[in-house]
């Protein structure tokens, strides 16, 4: 084949993913049918895929009704079915546990006996999330086709080298698991370890002093600068916005930029001026090392010279203040402390001296405490590495030494292919497509199960063709109009209905 991407043991072979299973595309229920929806045939997005790290799948957010799913493009996916998310976004895979069917977001490969192993494929697709995009294509979002999807290029093994491969991958990922779990506590004992940093000395105690934010500097509220006049934005001055705000508390650069016009209309930031997010995500805290402007999203301080702007900052990213932020924010849709309440926060009340053995004690503490977190994360990044390191090893044949006597490819795939006729034959899946039904109501849906026959309501519920909730509705007034006939039988003691027939 000429999509091959690299050397691969002369045992192995590339083939396509068309070649090892059949694939279908997903489909969505219309939505102004209630009957389609609330069924018990779990129906999965590629909503349901983000953040799931789970390597199979069972259930997605909604469930779908046998009516649901026979009347739109969906299909009831058998148990060992990968499903490959191929668009918005691309690349999230999963393995079926059970019956269930997929929106059209997906495309999803049918495996069809154990000759392929499904944890084999579903590695192997986590690793080529890059190449799946670059091949996809779309001007609003890119996609991958049902057909450039069949097309990924696959190093097939012998079956038990699949398997061999996929539990080694198991083995060292687990392992990887493992190290990511103590690397996460340690970075979380690091996070405790700073607030804990940032509070020592902002307790409060009954006989601590404090004062209140207007009596150590001047307050303003920024201001934007019209969007509408071009003339004020360019690239003169920082314009800081809350998403500027840095973990380092220190703010130096801006994504948007002012012009020399913009800066005269706007509030200024000087330096040393302390920054704290008042509108939105209420509470945040940094201090400003190059001026600018600032957004009304945001209330700034400039300390008077008998405090150390610094232990201001400091002081106002204590628990104690930011306490006082929160029970001082009034909120119609958004979060909002107003200028007028932010003046009457409090914060302790320290000499010259005390606050620069403060200040420097924090920041010991911060810097050691920062080194430690930045090689935390250094190592969780080598995890993610190791992981991808792991994939290419084994999908070019270096990572389980090959047994003698396996089965040969070839033989794989024509057994394979015999399958795939047959299933193709049994399931009338053609061409990728399914045939669209035309829509039934209960009274012809009801003449097709059970013409010339009784039947109980509880046969109707077992067909699960929609909610028992929509089911009963349309049955009862089916029952209301004469419709349908209500009978007791007396050998089976029971309630039959049958269908009125004059």
């Amino acid at each position: 084949m000429d999509n091959v991407l690299y050397e691969i043991p002369n045992s192995w072979k590339w083939v396509t993913l068309d070649d090892i299973g059949i694939v279908v595309s997903g489909g969505t229920p219309s939505t102004k049918e209630p009957e389609f929806w609330n069924g018990d045939i779990p129906w999965i997005t590629p909503a349901d895929l983000s953040n799931y790290n789970d390597v199979y799948i069972s259930n997605g957010a909604r469930n779908i009704s046998q009516l649901g799913l026979d009347y739109s493009s969906a299909y009831l996916l058998p148990e060992n079915t990968i499903v490959f998310s191929s668009r918005a976004p691309i690349g999230y895979v999963a393995i079926t546990k059970r019956k269930l069917a997929t929106n059209q977001g997906f495309k999803n490969l049918i495996l069809l006996n154990n000759l392929i192993d499904p944890k084999y494929i579903y590695y192997y697709l986590k690793s080529i999330k890059d190449y799946a995009e670059n091949i996809s294509s779309g001007t609003t979002f890119l996609e991958l086709s049902a057909q450039k999807f069949k097309n990924i290029p696959l190093p097939l093994p012998p079956t038990s080298l699949q398997n061999k491969i996929s539990s080694k991958i198991d083995e060292l990922f687990s392992e990887i698991d493992n190290i990511e779990e103590n690397l996460k506590l340690a970075l979380k004992n690091v996070t405790k370890l700073k607030y804990q940093a940032l509070n020592e000395f902002f307790i409060a105690s009954p006989n601590f002093k404090s004062i209140k934010i207007k009596n150590i500097g001047v307050v303003s509220t920024g201001k934007t600068p019209s969007t509408k006049k071009s003339e004020y934005y360019g690239d003169d001055y920082n314009f800081y916005k809350p998403s500027d705000f840095k973990n380092e508390f220190i703010l130096s650069e801006a994504e948007t930029k002012i012009s020399q016009k913009g800066f005269e209309v706007v509030r200024k930031a000087i330096e040393n001026s302390i920054l704290v997010t008042c509108i939105g995500t209420i509470g945040k805290v940094n201090i400003v090392k190059k001026e600018g402007g600032f957004n009304q999203q945001i209330n700034a301080i400039v300390v008077n010279s008998g405090y150390l702007p610094e232990f201001v900052m400091y002081a106002c990213l204590s628990q104690y203040f930011q306490d006082q932020l929160l029970e001082s924010s009034s909120a119609t849709t958004i979060s909002i402390v107003n200028k007028s309440k932010f003046e009457n926060l409090k914060i302790h009340s320290y000499d010259i001296e005390k606050q620069k053995y403060i200040v420097e004690v924090i920041e010991s503490k911060l810097d050691e405490l920062n080194f430690q977190e930045k090689n935390i994360i250094q190592e969780l990044n080598k995890t993610s590495l190791l992981r991808k390191s792991i994939l290419i090893k084994a999908f070019n044949g270096h990572l389980i030494v090959e047994a003698k006597n396996e089965n040969k490819i070839d033989d794989i795939l024509k057994i394979i292919k015999d399958d795939k006729i047959n299933y193709i034959k049994k399931s009338k899946i053609n061409n990728d497509k399914k045939t669209k039904l035309v829509k039934k109501d209960l009274h012809d849906i009801i003449i097709s199960y059970f013409n010339s026959i009784s039947f109980r309501f509880e046969d109707l519920v077992n067909l699960n063709l929609m909610s028992t909730d929509q089911l009963s509705k349309q049955f009862n007034d089916l029952v209301t109009r004469n419709v349908i006939i209500k009978k007791y039988d007396k050998n089976t003691k029971t309630i039959r209905f049958f269908i009125n027939e004059n």
